[in-house]
């Protein structure tokens, strides 16, 4: 009944006897089947097993000898093989020698053991593909197993690393060789400190290693009362708070550091930043603030209640109108009193919510220097409207009796004077005008200085305008006897767009004191291009001279401020010490600059840099006619001058010319001669007593007889704005004092109709409509049949522009009055109506050089212009439709 098989051998190996059990290993059904059968035909491992030797050994029991226990196969009969374990034991039975053989089926034992390793592998190979290192340690603190992970992170001591080593040996041994960063602590110490947790497994720790790694030890108890542990690499996350150690370290000391108050509040509106410099400038400290609502400490209390409701709008709706500003408004003060602030407030999430920062400066001592300084410049312009006052009256005071002295100098020119009276006038002249550049120089500086002066951009021809000045000069030149040339390329652009006056002024001043200092040798102009563009080349202006120089120690000096080389010259030619200031000025106002090089004793060479805009060679202008002005016989003059003086120059130089003139001494009596009689010009003096010439031309204007007779204003004014005022008050020109004869009498010949007879000469019949007889050409060479369409044309798109600088003005938008005048400008100028097209010129010109204000001041007078247009185009057309369709308006 054994479940293990049972046989019997002799001692040559043949089965004697079998149990049941044994004959099923060996796949045989009776004892029969195996006896006499060789036990090695059933276990082969036996083959060699010599039972006769076992027996014959010496000094052993026979029971121990024959003693055998192993794995052998069982072969069985039907083939396959079994596993079984093997005992074989020997004894005497009547004294032969008879073994016993056990044999015990081991296949479930062995598939167990199998199922044991396989899953024991899978283990391992987990164990060992873990990221992290793995480590196990019996209840006797013995290592049992660790994985390569585990060997590779304590690579200083892994050959310690060993089954059956104790911990703490591992750790002394490796810490002796420096495997951790341990410490300043003694080695001993060390060790105690790690055993102690070791033994009490519980919270994680972080442990240095020598290469600079970080690893978290996570320990934890067995049931069997040993220990497992992991190791895990948190090097970068190390490095990751060291960075955010850092960078919050750094963010604190730049706070902290910060010149402005920072102060954070949550979205309850509690503090919870507050760096050292809110502290200075709210007084309160951090300990007193932080954690406490921010409206309560330093808002006024007027505003507290719109910090609140504006905090819960954001927070609501994410709206709020100071969010991203930077505004002005005051703050509160610890100790009570109000602080101006510069503040501005950015939002952000935090973790816990939305938080709101908010950079405040002081900026109460800045607004009261902002309020100093304001005061200051207020102070400044009302003390350089009061020197621009007063220069305008010294000007009139000086121009005026020296407008006399050059007119009376000019009319005895004109008569009959021997050799040496001409000698005296043409001196007298010559200082007259030499007092006049002394005037305009100083005018010229007190613009400069105050900044009004205005560019006056036009095209022309630059060669023809050095031209000029090379021919003013010449005569001073020759009586010096030297030579003054002009040097200007053909290949060098020759029309351009700048302010032709200023330009000239420049280069006379450079001439002037070229010629001034030059007694031997020459004077010249050179013009190139320094910089080419096809729009805006810049142009280099030099004047070398021959002349005597400029010592190196007056060479930074020299385009100072009533500044001359040296006071002997000053001496000599004379001069205000202004004219390179104002140069260097209107150079660097022109967008250029002026530089010079000079040699003592040797000559100077002085060089202006200007970038000039090139302009089309059909805007420029034709030269001027040189023929002078004529007027026609009988013209009929106005003159109101307070002056007698001007009276008589004035009124003699007209009266020889041919005209007609009666004298106002006042406004008033202007404005009654203007009622009683027809004139052909008016000659306006602005600053008259009782009624100045402004106020006498808005009352002459009023007159109808008079709305469109030109009045030219006559003055001694000069300052920035003066043309533009006197044009705004109704004025159609302006002449400065002292004037010439030839400009006096151009300029009244200027606004004489082309066509027209003198008021003296006229019927007393009333005219057609001013300022239509080139209309009344354009419309009488026309056929009939064409003459009623374009009359209704010229009508609908004067009324439609006329409408427009009705809405221009009433807006205030140039650009509509611009483009308004310039349509305006060509179909008054195309129909041939004069008086309107100038004055929708003159509107133009003011607003494209950027001078609306005086634009829109003669708005009102073209829109009457343009409705008197209208009435006289319809009486011709009247007319034309009485005198048939054929007839002449002649």
């Amino acid at each position: 009944t054994m479940h293990d098989g049972l046989i019997t051998v002799g001692a040559d190996g043949t089965i004697q006897s079998a149990n049941q059990a044994a004959l099923a290993m060996f796949g045989l059904r009776a004892p029969s089947d195996a006896h006499g059968q060789n036990l090695s035909d059933f276990l082969p491992d036996m083959r060699d097993y010599d039972f006769g030797r076992a027996r014959e050994t010496e000094g052993v029991p026979a029971d121990d000898v024959a003693r055998v226990r192993e794995e052998m196969r069982v072969q069985r009969m039907a083939g396959g093989a079994l596993p079984v374990e093997v005992a074989v034991s020997g004894l005497e039975l009547g004294g032969v020698p008879v073994f016993t053989i056990i044999l015990r089926d081991l296949t479930e034992q062995m598939a167990a053991a199998e199922k044991l390793k396989r899953a024991e592998t899978r283990l391992v190979d987990a164990i060992e593909s873990l990221p992290d290192g793995f480590v196990l340690y019996d209840a006797d603190d013995r290592l049992v197993l660790c994985n390569s992970k585990y060997r590779e992170f304590y690579a200083t001591s892994a050959d310690l690393i060993q089954p059956g080593e104790r911990f703490e040996d591992i750790i002394r041994k490796g810490a002796a060789r420096g495997q951790y960063s341990a410490s300043s602590k003694g080695l001993e110490e060390w060790v105690a400190m790690r055993m102690t947790h070791h033994n009490n497994p519980g919270e994680p720790m972080e442990q240095l290693l020598d290469d600079g790694r970080w690893l978290r030890v996570i320990e934890s108890r067995t049931s069997e009362g040993g220990l497992v542990g992991f190791r895990v690499d948190i090097t970068e996350l190390k490095e990751r708070e060291e960075d955010l150690r850092q960078s919050q370290d750094l963010l604190r000391n730049v706070v902290d550091a910060s010149f402005d108050g920072v102060i954070v509040m949550d979205g309850d509106g509690c503090i919870v930043e507050y760096n050292p410099s809110a502290v200075d400038v709210f007084g309160w400290t951090s300990a007193e603030v932080v954690g406490k609502r921010m409206s309560d400490f330093v808002i006024p209390d007027r505003y507290r209640n719109l910090h609140d409701t504006g905090l819960k709008r954001f927070l609501e709706t994410g709206k709020e109108a100071v969010i991203g500003k930077r505004i002005e408004i005051e703050g509160l003060h610890k100790e009570g009193h109000e602080i101006m602030l510069e503040l501005a407030i950015r939002h952000t999430e935090g973790q816990a919510g939305p938080l709101f920062l908010g950079y405040v400066r002081d900026i109460t001592e800045r607004k009261a220097a902002d309020d100093a300084l304001r005061e200051a410049k207020d102070r400044a312009e009302i003390a350089n409207e009061a020197k621009a006052k007063f220069l305008a009256m010294m000007s009139h005071e000086i121009r005026t009796p020296l407008n006399g002295v050059l007119g009376v100098l000019s009319l005895l020119r004109d008569t009959s004077l021997d050799e040496d009276q001409q000698l005296y006038v043409r001196t007298a002249r010559e200082s007259g005008r030499a007092l006049m550049e002394l005037i305009n120089d100083i005018l010229d500086f007190t613009k400069l200085e105050a900044g009004r002066m205005e560019l006056d951009e036009t095209p022309f021809r630059l060669p023809a305008l050095l031209q000029s000045v090379v021919d003013l000069f010449t005569p001073i030149a020759r009586e010096k006897s030297i030579t003054l040339t002009l040097d200007y390329a053909d290949d060098l652009p020759a029309q351009v767009v700048a302010d032709a006056g200023r330009i000239r002024q420049v280069i006379l001043n450079l001439v002037s004191n070229a010629v001034k200092f030059t007694d031997i040798g020459s004077v010249s102009i050179r013009v190139e291009v320094t910089r080419p563009d096809p729009q805006r080349p810049v142009f280099a202006f030099s004047v070398i001279d021959t002349g005597i120089g400029i010592a190196p120690d007056k060479h930074e000096m020299l385009f100072g401020e009533f500044v001359t080389a040296d006071s002997g010259y000053t001496r000599k030619p004379g001069g205000t010490g202004l004219g390179l200031a104002i140069s260097r000025q209107l150079s660097e106002l022109m967008g250029g600059t002026i530089t010079f090089d000079s040699i003592l004793g040797a000559g100077s060479t002085f060089r202006v840099s200007l970038p000039l805009r090139l302009a089309d060679p059909d805007a420029v202008p034709a030269p001027p006619s040189e023929r002078i002005a004529e007027l026609p016989p009988g013209v009929r003059v106005l003159l109101a001058e307070d002056n007698a003086t001007n009276q008589i120059v004035v009124a003699h130089a007209l009266e020889k010319s041919g005209c007609d003139v009666d004298i106002a001494h006042n406004g008033i009596g202007a404005v009654k001669l203007a009622q009683d009689r027809d004139y052909d010009v008016i000659l306006m003096d602005v600053s008259m007593p009782e009624m100045d010439g402004l106020e006498a031309t808005q009352r002459i204007r009023a007159i109808e007889r008079n709305a469109s007779t030109p009045i030219v204003a006559l003055t001694a004014y000069a300052l920035r704005g003066d043309r533009e005022r006197f044009l705004a008050a109704g004025m159609d020109d302006f002449l400065s004092k002292p004037m010439e004869k030839a400009d006096l009498i151009s300029t009244i010949s200027r606004h004489m109709p082309g066509d027209a007879a003198p008021a003296a000469l006229r019927d007393n019949a009333k005219p057609a409509h001013d300022g239509l007889d080139n209309a009344r050409k354009v419309l009488d060479s026309m056929p009939a049949e064409i003459r009623q369409k374009l009359v209704r044309q010229v009508i609908a798109d004067i009324s439609a522009r006329s409408a427009a600088v009705r809405n221009a003005q009433d807006t205030g938008n140039a650009d509509e009055l611009e483009r308004a005048t310039h349509a305006l400008k060509s179909v008054a100028g195309t129909f041939g109506a004069s008086e309107l097209a100038s004055i929708a010129a003159r509107i133009n010109d003011l607003i494209r050089n950027d001078k609306s204000a005086a634009a829109f001041d003669l708005a009102d007078e073209l829109l009457r212009s343009g409705d008197e247009t209208i009435a006289g185009v319809t009486e011709l057309m009247r007319r034309i439709d009485d005198a048939g369709p054929d007839a002449s308006l002649d």
